[in-house]
């Protein structure tokens, strides 16, 4: 792999206009109030005469990269233009200042003291080093390649497309189709992570490529496609949380924009963004807070020929050692905690059970969060097979239903094969031996029926007559496995059952 070499600044001041700087005796070195940079401005005076206006100018320390901090503020406004203005103007100076002659020119003054202090007006022996610029930062896990054999700076990662590794084509129903790979990656700032779809998974093209361009300027590399900086990717994927996703809020999306901001400058015209809750179908995880926002965009200030710096009611000032158009409102919705995926990820409810190929049943579940770029832990539990039928055995329930009466022991037949089960019922009364499994039921519908009684899922009791007891045919009482619940259903009425018994009516 190629790179470049780092480059290093020496940072010295440049001759003025009328002499070069002077350097410095041993006694200055020391740099006594630091070293600044000229006052710089990128406004013009909006009068032409008169000390009518003011003019905002910036400047820069720069001893403070080798621990010399300077005195004095970094921004001022201070009279420009204060030549009087001649004939035709209706004034020579603007109220409060007069004529006067100053430095043997005529000016519109008293001219206020700078109050900035005074800098080091000399170059310090052998110049001032700057620390080492460092490399531009890549933290791939994907491999990454430089080409340096054209004369631009040219970077390439190949992607996973195929599902050999992980699964990295995700639904994206915005995208012009269903599969498209997708990327997350970081800017240069180290808190702002951003989604890039690079490409349709099912398209022909046999080059499925994520590229990069470097930026010679800032040293970091840009990625084609957004523009953006760009210090490095994991392929979709984030660190766990340290809390509770769904009780801090659920999980958002980053937020994106898909327009342009409308002006160039000064801090006139704000952007739409745009966030997906990607919880929704979580279990009890509803996101939390606004959708859509609007923020400030173009925020630095504009410089001749525009009609005025900033918009009202922002004005110039330095922030982050840049000359912005402020104050910048607070964004309350962009949430303090880097992007994270929950513990353990989401996973669905698990499918009822099917025939499994062997014989036995399964039941499988998905990963909800694995589309939010959040794999589930154990990514291969995704599966459960079972030989035996899934439903919970039914339970003898005598405690609950008996009453006043006795109860036949429970002994149920399951067919782990059909998922069914039967008990056979008692049908003859001796009254000797206290057996009494049938009685009259119904008006006379049936001169002599069994009757057993069952508990629901909710603890509710429930009776029911199963048969005749001198009619022919076999005297069972079945069931079925319902493959979702896992409880086994009543043939008789459909009605999930917990336990039973049969009751003996003695």
């Amino acid at each position: 792999m190629h790179s470049f070499l780092p480059v290093f600044f020496i940072l010295a001041l440049q001759e003025s206009a009328k002499s070069a700087l002077r350097t410095c005796t041993p006694a200055e070195n020391n740099l006594p109030g630091g070293l600044w940079t000229e006052w710089e401005t990128t406004a013009p005076c909006p009068t032409e005469c008169g000390s009518c206006s003011k003019r905002f100018s910036t400047r820069t320390c720069l001893s403070s990269s080798i621990g010399k901090t300077c005195t004095g503020p970094s921004t001022r406004q201070i009279l420009c233009n204060t030549s009087p203005c001649i004939y035709p103007s209706q004034r020579a100076c603007c109220v409060p200042y007069v004529l006067m002659v100053i430095d043997g020119k005529q000016q519109c003054g008293p001219i206020p003291k700078d109050p900035s202090g005074v800098a080091t007006s000399c170059c310090p022996s052998g110049g001032m080093v700057s620390e080492w610029s460092g490399f531009p930062h890549r933290t791939y896990d994907l491999p990454f390649i430089v080409d340096q054999s054209t004369a631009n700076c040219y970077g390439y990662s190949d992607l996973h497309f195929d599902g050999t590794v992980g699964r990295p084509c995700n639904d994206y129903p915005t995208y012009k189709t269903f599969r498209a790979t997708v990327i997350r990656y970081l800017k240069p700032n180290n808190d702002t992570v951003q989604d890039f779809r690079v490409f349709d998974c099912q398209s022909t093209s046999r080059t499925k490529r994520v590229t990069f361009y470097c930026d010679l300027k800032s040293e970091y590399w840009r990625l084609e496609g957004t523009n953006e900086e760009f210090i490095g990717n994991d392929n979709n994927k984030l660190q766990k949380c340290s809390y509770d996703v769904c009780t801090n809020g659920g999980l958002w999306g980053e937020w994106t924009s898909t327009e342009k901001c409308p002006t160039d400058c000064g801090s006139c015209a704000k952007r739409l963004y745009t966030r997906t809750c990607l919880s929704t179908n979580f279990p009890n995880c509803a996101c939390k807070g606004e959708s859509v926002r609007k923020i400030l965009c173009n925020t630095h200030v504009c410089v001749y020929s525009a009609q005025r710096t900033c918009c009202i009611p922002y004005v110039p000032m330095t922030i982050n050692k840049t000359s912005q158009c402020g104050p910048l409102p607070k964004d309350k919705l962009l949430s303090s905690e880097a992007p994270c995926c929950p513990k353990d990820g989401f996973w669905s409810q698990w499918s009822g059970y099917i025939r499994d190929e062997s014989g036995g049943w399964k039941r499988s579940r998905k990963c909800l969060s694995d589309s939010a770029g959040c794999p589930c832990d154990n990514p291969t539990n995704n599966v459960e097979i079972s030989k035996e039928c899934p439903c919970k055995k039914m339970v003898d329930v005598t405690n609950i239903v008996a009453d006043t009466h006795a109860t036949f022991p429970l002994n149920v037949q399951y067919n782990d094969t059909s998922c069914t089960a039967f008990q056979t019922m008692e049908h003859y009364n001796d009254q000797n031996k206290k057996v009494v499994p049938c009685n009259r039921w119904g008006n006379g519908k049936y001169l002599w029926a069994n009757l057993i009684r069952y508990v629901l899922p909710n603890n509710t009791r429930r009776e029911e007559r199963i048969q005749d007891c001198v009619s022919n045919g076999p005297k069972q009482v079945t069931f079925y496995c319902d493959l979702v619940s896992e409880y086994w259903r009543l043939d008789a009425n459909n009605e999930e059952v917990v336990g039973f018994n049969q009751i003996n009516i003695i």
